[in-house]
Protein backbone atom coordinates (compact mmCIF):
# COMPACT_ATOMS: atom_id res chain seq x y z
CA UNK A 1 0.00 0.00 0.00
CA UNK A 2 1.50 3.46 -1.19
CA UNK A 3 2.14 6.11 1.81
CA UNK A 4 -0.97 8.65 1.96
CA UNK A 5 1.85 11.35 1.29
CA UNK A 6 3.55 9.57 -2.05
CA UNK A 7 3.27 11.64 -4.72
CA UNK A 8 2.67 14.94 -2.92
CA UNK A 9 5.98 17.34 -3.34
CA UNK A 10 8.15 17.63 -0.57
CA UNK A 11 7.34 21.16 -0.45
CA UNK A 12 3.84 20.72 0.49
CA UNK A 13 4.86 18.07 2.52
CA UNK A 14 7.03 20.57 4.66
CA UNK A 15 4.28 23.32 4.63
CA UNK A 16 1.93 21.02 5.71
CA UNK A 17 3.83 20.13 9.17
CA UNK A 18 4.66 23.27 9.84
CA UNK A 19 3.03 24.93 13.14
CA UNK A 20 2.89 29.20 12.55
CA UNK A 21 0.79 30.46 15.63
CA UNK A 22 3.64 31.16 17.65
CA UNK A 23 7.04 33.48 17.18
CA UNK A 24 8.60 29.97 16.44
CA UNK A 25 7.46 28.15 13.26
CA UNK A 26 7.56 24.66 14.53
CA UNK A 27 8.15 21.88 13.04
CA UNK A 28 5.77 19.16 13.87
CA UNK A 29 6.84 16.12 11.20
CA UNK A 30 9.11 13.65 12.62
CA UNK A 31 12.04 14.37 14.96
CA UNK A 32 15.04 12.71 15.57
CA UNK A 33 16.49 11.16 19.25
CA UNK A 34 18.46 14.81 19.54
CA UNK A 35 15.23 17.01 18.87
CA UNK A 36 15.65 17.84 15.32
CA UNK A 37 13.15 18.02 12.55
CA UNK A 38 13.73 15.67 9.43
CA UNK A 39 11.89 15.83 6.14
CA UNK A 40 12.34 13.22 3.33
CA UNK A 41 13.10 14.99 0.21
CA UNK A 42 13.69 12.96 -2.66
CA UNK A 43 15.75 9.71 -1.91
CA UNK A 44 17.45 11.90 1.22
CA UNK A 45 16.36 12.97 4.41
CA UNK A 46 17.11 16.44 5.28
CA UNK A 47 16.62 18.34 8.44
CA UNK A 48 13.49 20.43 8.77
CA UNK A 49 15.54 23.60 9.51
CA UNK A 50 18.24 23.22 6.65
CA UNK A 51 14.98 22.34 4.80
CA UNK A 52 13.56 25.38 5.64
CA UNK A 53 16.69 27.84 4.77
CA UNK A 54 17.13 26.16 0.83
CA UNK A 55 13.10 27.05 0.56
CA UNK A 56 13.67 30.63 1.72
CA UNK A 57 17.15 31.17 0.09
CA UNK A 58 16.94 29.10 -3.09
CA UNK A 59 20.38 26.91 -2.41
CA UNK A 60 21.53 24.87 0.10
CA UNK A 61 23.53 26.47 3.11
CA UNK A 62 27.23 26.08 2.68
CA UNK A 63 28.18 24.88 6.37
CA UNK A 64 25.14 24.69 9.32
CA UNK A 65 21.80 26.01 9.95
CA UNK A 66 21.92 27.87 13.34
CA UNK A 67 18.84 28.79 15.09
CA UNK A 68 18.90 32.73 16.92
CA UNK A 69 16.31 31.70 18.67
CA UNK A 70 17.45 27.84 20.03
CA UNK A 71 14.70 25.87 19.22
CA UNK A 72 15.66 22.45 17.19
CA UNK A 73 11.93 22.52 16.44
CA UNK A 74 12.15 26.25 14.85
CA UNK A 75 12.03 26.25 11.26
CA UNK A 76 11.14 29.89 10.78
CA UNK A 77 13.37 31.06 8.40
CA UNK A 78 13.92 34.52 9.96
CA UNK A 79 15.22 32.45 13.36
CA UNK A 80 17.63 30.54 10.74
CA UNK A 81 21.37 31.61 9.67
CA UNK A 82 24.19 29.92 8.20
CA UNK A 83 27.61 29.51 10.47
CA UNK A 84 30.49 26.97 11.68
CA UNK A 85 30.84 24.86 14.50
CA UNK A 86 32.45 27.44 16.55
CA UNK A 87 29.43 29.44 16.39
CA UNK A 88 26.86 26.71 16.96
CA UNK A 89 28.74 25.90 20.18
CA UNK A 90 28.63 29.45 21.22
CA UNK A 91 25.07 29.44 20.37
CA UNK A 92 24.47 26.41 22.42
CA UNK A 93 25.77 27.93 25.40
CA UNK A 94 23.72 31.35 25.00
CA UNK A 95 20.70 29.58 24.65
CA UNK A 96 21.60 26.61 27.34
CA UNK A 97 21.10 23.66 25.09
CA UNK A 98 24.22 22.26 25.43
CA UNK A 99 24.15 18.65 26.70
CA UNK A 100 25.90 18.33 29.68
CA UNK A 101 25.96 15.37 32.56
CA UNK A 102 23.44 13.00 32.07
CA UNK A 103 21.68 15.02 29.35
CA UNK A 104 24.25 14.05 26.99
CA UNK A 105 23.42 10.85 25.46
CA UNK A 106 26.78 9.62 25.41
CA UNK A 107 27.75 10.00 29.37
CA UNK A 108 28.87 6.94 31.11
CA UNK A 109 28.51 8.21 34.54
CA UNK A 110 26.09 9.69 36.70
CA UNK A 111 26.28 12.29 38.60
CA UNK A 112 26.20 10.09 42.10
CA UNK A 113 29.16 8.56 40.38
CA UNK A 114 30.94 11.90 39.70
CA UNK A 115 30.35 12.44 42.95
CA UNK A 116 31.42 9.25 44.90
CA UNK A 117 34.46 9.49 42.31
CA UNK A 118 35.69 12.72 44.05
CA UNK A 119 34.65 11.50 46.95
CA UNK A 120 37.24 8.62 46.69
CA UNK A 121 39.93 10.76 45.78
CA UNK A 122 39.94 12.98 48.51
CA UNK A 123 40.09 9.83 50.35
CA UNK A 124 43.53 8.94 48.70
CA UNK A 125 42.30 7.32 45.81
CA UNK A 126 44.67 7.09 42.50
CA UNK A 127 43.43 8.41 39.39
CA UNK A 128 44.12 4.71 38.22
CA UNK A 129 41.92 3.02 40.85
CA UNK A 130 39.25 5.27 40.26
CA UNK A 131 39.33 4.26 36.66
CA UNK A 132 38.94 0.55 36.97
CA UNK A 133 36.45 1.28 39.86
CA UNK A 134 34.58 3.49 37.53
CA UNK A 135 35.26 1.79 34.14
CA UNK A 136 36.74 4.69 32.31
CA UNK A 137 39.72 5.22 31.27
CA UNK A 138 42.56 7.14 33.55
CA UNK A 139 42.69 10.19 31.17
CA UNK A 140 38.46 10.36 31.97
CA UNK A 141 38.94 10.37 35.77
CA UNK A 142 41.64 13.34 35.34
CA UNK A 143 39.61 15.49 33.02
CA UNK A 144 36.42 15.09 35.47
CA UNK A 145 38.98 16.19 38.58
CA UNK A 146 40.23 18.69 36.95
CA UNK A 147 37.01 19.88 35.91
CA UNK A 148 37.38 19.66 32.74
CA UNK A 149 34.09 17.62 32.27
CA UNK A 150 31.20 17.39 34.81
CA UNK A 151 32.11 21.04 36.49
CA UNK A 152 28.78 21.17 37.85
CA UNK A 153 29.90 18.53 40.28
CA UNK A 154 31.92 19.47 43.33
Amino acid sequence: MAHPNSGIPAEQRFEMKVDRTGDCHLWTGGCSGDGYGFIKVGARIVSAHRYAFELHHGRSPVGLVLHDCGNRRCVRPEHLYEGDARQNAADRDRHGTTAFGERNGNHRLTEAEVREMKERRRAGATQVELADRFGVGQPMVSMILSGRYWKSID
